[in-house]
């Protein structure tokens, strides 16, 4: 039994550092402060819901604009700092499924390369 402990601990450390070697040496950290600002304050919240949606979506979709040409990763990142909602609705020329709710305060973004080229609210 300890044997079999023994080598189970060795294959877990080979497996370890195998997958240490492929990781990227770079590390990208950012920085909360450098995400574009998405002004929230602007949606009139005593508006009926249906006023609400679409002036949210509006808000969203114009000040999120400032979010093109950085990375999947950084628009994501910005994109949760600014309480919004996020996800692909392509990359690379590859369209994904996505649900039929509404949520004005949500982006959805189309990726080229790694760099989004498009935003839409909602």
């Amino acid at each position: 039994m300890t044997r079999f402990f023994g080598l189970k601990i060795i294959g877990l450390f080979i497996f370890s550092f195998a997958l240490a070697g492929c990781s990227s040496n770079t590390t990208s950290v950012v920085e909360s402060s450098d995400c574009p600002k998405v002004d929230l304050t602007q949606i009139n919240a005593t508006a009926d819901s249906a006023d609400y949606f679409d002036q949210a979506a509006k808000i969203v979709e114009k000040e999120s604009q400032s979010f093109i040409g950085l990375t999947e990763a950084r628009v994501e990142f910005c994109a949760l700092q600014n309480d919004l909602g996020f996800r692909v609705g392509s990359r690379d020329g590859e369209f994904f499924a996505l649900t039929m709710d509404y949520i004005p305060t949500r982006i959805t973004v189309d990726v080229e390369k790694n760099i989004v080229t498009k935003i839409q609210a909602g």
